[in-house]
């Protein structure tokens, strides 16, 4: 007995056990979340608003799709570019989150946001092909000129080691490891470019001129993998690092916040 959800067409499992189910004499249930009577309509909804596009195909919909075309497909240029004008001057946080790279280009990007928005504010982009190498110093130097005095959490590529070292050694404040998972930050982005709590500001030109072409590899679908293509991703993994670790803090401080309530609620204390 197996029990899964799907992935893409040619995964593995697929092809060898669902695609092949009479000449393995096994049996397919397919269920999806509507099967599941524990949870109320309401729970099942709050679910379904959770995913999008292939992710709630998989999810939701309990199919096995490929992933194919441009990974952010949600987002819309109408929409989703803004004026630097535009963007609030006041944010509840602000983060810079950074994809390093030693043989390709180095993504800075600075964020803020304010409630459930992500405004991505301003760019910092040196491809050392076009531009030539530069040290971890140097990288460091742009860094302090990018954060320019003030005060930002810093979620960095967690393969740059040398670098996080860096700017350790400098004193560089609230420095730390991003998270990396990749399909999951990808659909945390997505999920913000779905509902209208991710902004990018119209002066980020590499920013936005990746984001449109980053795609998912199909020879690795092809495999039942998930991956995007190497290539045209920088500032889209500067993104996921910084918006997705920042997700993740966040739920981790209301799940704190939601447990010491319930507890002054059993003691009384409230």
């Amino acid at each position: 007995m197996v029990n899964c959800n799907p992935a893409g067409p040619y995964h593995w499992f697929k092809m060898e056990w669902l695609d092949q189910l009479q000449k393995k004499h096994a049996l397919q249930l397919h269920f999806t979340m509507e099967d599941n009577l524990s949870l109320s309509e309401r729970v099942r909804e709050r679910y379904r608003r959770m995913y999008s596009g292939i992710s709630y195909q998989r999810y939701i919909l309990g199919l096995w799709v490929m992933a194919e075309g441009v990974i952010f497909s949600k987002f819309d240029d109408a929409v989703h570019k803004k004026a630097r004008d535009w963007f609030p001057a006041k944010f509840d946080r602000k983060f810079i989150c950074i994809d390093y790279g030693a043989n390709n280009p180095t993504a800075f990007l600075k964020y803020g946001v304010r409630g459930n928005i992500y405004y991505e504010l301003e760019e910092y982009y040196h491809n050392i092909r076009r531009k030539g190498e530069k040290t971890n110093g140097e990288y460091a130097d742009d860094l302090e000129a990018f954060i320019d005095g003030d005060e930002y959490a810093i979620f960095i590529d967690p393969s740059a080691k040398a670098f996080i070292i860096e700017l350790k050694k400098r004193d560089i404040k609230n420095v730390r490891a991003a998270v990396n998972t990749v399909l999951d930050g990808i659909q945390t982005v997505s999920n913000r470019f779905q509902r209208n709590e991710l902004y990018i500001c119209a002066d980020n030109t590499n920013s936005l001129q990746e984001l449109v072409s980053y795609v998912w590899d199909e020879k690795a679908a092809e495999r039942g993998e998930d991956k995007p293509i190497k290539q045209n991703d920088h500032t889209c993994d500067a993104r996921r690092y910084g918006i997705h670790t920042d997700y993740l803090l966040q739920r981790v401080k209301q799940r704190k916040k939601e447990r010491e309530e319930r507890m002054d609620n059993d003691l009384g204390w409230v």
